[in-house]
């Protein structure tokens, strides 16, 4: 089901109109966290026709005021239907001074808009972010949870990038971690990891191998 909404852009005014998914549907997950299935995975935020502007979190007037400039250049502009749309969002952050290891899910999801061919940059874009994130996680006694999907993230963009070796360290340390023991999806997952791992094998795969999308 599909709704109308209208949106006005910060930037410059312009009101219009965009179709977004009412409800979705998904029958699995991807090892990069991406949903499987009738989903908006990820989800497509409002970008004002006028100028690009995406509407992807509210904005403060300081931060459109810091955003106009950036808009209006050449280099965003030529981003606008050549990249996918997370990358942009992921642009207009780091101009607001968000530091990338803050960014790691925004190109996270980046990656999952991604062409084959631009694949790599952008997921190894992703890594660089996971790998500052998870540094600064072990640093600061940062929640276990969030520090292990952010390790599980790591060892899967790893082992897309083909660094097996790298990939199956990490997933090695995991095993033996209190929440990937005690935990049935960490465990399975961990394993789904290692198993393609050993196969050296760098494809996007699903969770569960017995599922088809």
């Amino acid at each position: 089901m599909i709704r109308r909404e209208e949106h006005e852009c910060p930037l410059c005014g312009e009101r219009f109109f965009q179709e977004a998914p009412a409800s979705g549907s998904s029958c699995g997950m991807w090892l990069d966290f991406q949903l499987a299935g009738a989903v908006a995975s990820p989800r497509d935020w409002p970008e004002c026709p006028k100028d690009g502007f995406i509407l992807h979190r509210e904005f403060s007037w300081e931060e459109v005021e810091t955003l106009r400039p950036f808009i209006a250049s050449w280099q965003y502009q030529t981003l606008r239907g050549s990249s996918p749309q997370y990358w942009r969002i992921d642009r207009m952050e780091k101009e607001l001074g968000v530091p990338l290891r803050e960014r790691a899910d925004i190109l996270l999801q980046t990656t999952w808009q991604a062409s084959q061919h631009n694949y790599t940059f952008f997921a190894g874009m992703a890594l660089k972010a996971f790998r500052e994130r998870m540094a600064s996680s072990a640093a600061g006694g940062e929640r276990r949870d969030r520090f292990v999907r952010d390790c599980m993230v790591t060892g899967e963009l790893y082992r897309r990038l083909g660094f097996f070796d790298k990939a199956e360290a990490l997933f090695a340390r995991l095993v033996s971690t209190p929440q990937v023991a005690t935990d049935a999806f960490c465990r399975k997952y961990v394993e789904r990891q290692l198993h393609l791992i050993g196969e050296q094998d760098d494809g996007s795969r699903l969770l569960d191998d017995a599922l088809t999308v």
